[in-house]
């Protein structure tokens, strides 16, 4: 059996060639590491030290390293091979949603992986209108999960190349996560944790990101022998959001023990309403999000969620639309497993029953 500094090793070797870290940025530090991956700082240093000896990565400060030139080498192929090319991209969130946090997250990724020959704009709208992309000379608009197919469709018509993050295209261009399976991760984490009545959502369209999690959980509950207690959310109802379920919930002593956020933001909602409640969070109710935004490490109860894979995204983003502007070409559909995170937010029944 490899030791654990082996198993890191070859984990962060795949990692960096397959793309998933920045050339720009530090890669994760020994502290990062050991949280990740529940191992000892000490064997995270020594991992990154083989890495160094290797010329994988190389040292510069104390505490940072960054990728090697030999392996920056290996990506020639999505450098800007016709200098002076400009493109512009529009990247375009709508403002009903409540992601983004997430979006942004990712724009920042994205933006630091681009090359100065290509112009990248955040735009608010409700529509992806004409003079977003007419006006301003837009070649390629990266829209987020809130703007349906036929809209996209209709830009496409003009000339302008789209592509969809946060969510799939039956045809287009996406980008995503895989929502489902991030349910299914939790549903199986519960279960190890001893919860059985779990209270889930169902919310907006057939594959919003919210259902396709609660697909995923649904699954897993049923795999694992859990009790899901469903809600269905309606605007136009007394039910209007996560956290009017949770109250109604709580309001007919209907019994659950943990209560899945559609994300992060609305399970912070949901923890604010449990403790005006006279609950306490993880003690009497445990809380879940998804995303794991930039604030959720450091909340006052560190939330346990599902990370996406914003840099992956924004690196396989950023492959493509190199090479489109090299090529003309846009081919782009990728779905990939997010992570969990544990922290603070949910309680491990079996622990405390002893």
């Amino acid at each position: 059996m490899k030791s654990k500094v082996d198993q890191l090793v070859k984990t962060l070797t795949d990692q960096i060639l397959n793309g998933e870290y920045s050339f720009k940025e530090a890669v994760p530090s020994e502290r990062m590491l050991a949280e990740k991956y529940n191992i000892s700082r000490m064997t995270a240093r020594k991992a990154l030290q083989i890495l160094n000896d290797e010329d994988i990565i190389y040292r510069k400060t104390p505490r940072k390293y960054f990728i090697s030139k030999n392996i920056r080498d290996r990506f020639s192929d999505y450098e800007v091979s016709k200098p002076g090319v400009k493109l512009n991209i529009a990247f375009v969130m709508h403002p009903r949603w409540s992601h983004h946090t997430v979006l942004f997250e990712l724009y920042t990724y994205l933006k630091k992986e681009l090359p100065p020959e290509i112009h990248l704009q955040a735009y608010f709208d409700y529509f992806l209108q004409e003079n977003i992309y007419h006006k301003n000379n837009i070649d390629m608009i990266i829209a987020d999960h809130g703007f349906r197919d036929e809209e996209l469709e209709m830009v496409e018509e003009k000339g302008v190349k789209t592509v969809v993050i946060l969510r799939d295209r039956e045809h287009g261009n996406f980008v995503t996560s895989d929502d489902t399976a991030g349910g299914y991760l939790i549903g199986k984490f519960l279960a190890e944790k001893g919860h059985q009545k779990i209270a889930c959502f169902r919310w907006g369209p057939e594959k919003s990101e919210c259902n396709m999690q609660t697909t995923g959980f649904l699954k897993a509950a049923r795999d694992f022998g859990l009790t899901p207690v469903t809600v269905s959310i309606d605007p136009h109802t007394e039910i209007g959001k996560p956290r009017d379920a949770v109250e109604y919930l709580i309001a007919r002593n209907i019994e659950f023990t943990c209560v899945l956020g559609p994300d992060d933001e609305h399970a912070f909602d949901i923890i604010s309403l449990i403790q005006q409640k006279g609950y306490k969070v993880p003690e009497d109710i445990s809380v879940f999000g998804y995303g794991d935004v930039c604030f959720a490490r450091e909340a006052v109860i560190p939330l346990t969620t599902v990370r996406k894979p914003l840099p992956i995204m924004a690196k396989h983003l950023q492959k493509a639309i190199v090479k489109f502007l090299n090529t003309g070409k846009l081919e782009i559909c990728r779905k990939m497993i997010p992570e969990l995170i544990v922290r603070n937010s949910v309680k491990n029944l079996f622990t405390s029953n002893r």
